[in-house]
């Protein structure tokens, strides 16, 4: 007994001595997957220059404020002292305007919060003066 897994598959045994069959030739274009192509394309990065313009406000009124605050104390130009307030009322509004941009962009967070504490710095100056004032018009018997 034979064991058929030796003998190869009948279409494909050659005879001994015998001419194999011609074969048709035929053209036959392949076509090989394209891999590991780098296609190239015409791209344009634009990079906008961001700003959170409110922190920046921010911080020129709160320094602006504070330094008016020096300036006052300095020379005893008390009248100025009145307006000052104005300024470091615009330092907290366009703070607080400049966090909230900046939690939505990440950009000028820092700047705001500087300008909100400048602005609440020179709050305190002015209401310390104002609490002065009153005492010592108190104390004086106004």
């Amino acid at each position: 007994m034979t064991n058929d897994a030796q003998k190869p598959p009948p279409s494909v045994v050659i005879q001994p001595y015998e001419n194999p069959a011609s074969v048709p030739i035929q053209s036959v274009t392949i076509q090989h997957p394209q891999q590991n192509q780098v296609v190239t394309q015409n791209v344009v990065h634009v990079q906008t220059a961001m700003n959170n313009n409110m922190a920046i406000a921010s911080l020129v009124w709160g320094v602006l404020s504070f330094l008016l605050v020096g300036f006052t104390i300095m020379t005893g130009e008390f009248d100025l002292c009145l307006w000052i307030w104005i300024v470091g009322l615009l330092a907290v509004i366009t703070g607080h305007i400049g966090v909230k941009e900046a939690s939505r962009t990440g950009i000028g967070k820092g700047q705001a919060i500087a300008g909100l504490t400048l602005g609440y710095m020179t709050f305190m100056v002015y209401l310390g003066g104002i609490v002065f004032v009153l005492l010592l018009l108190q104390s004086l018997g106004f």
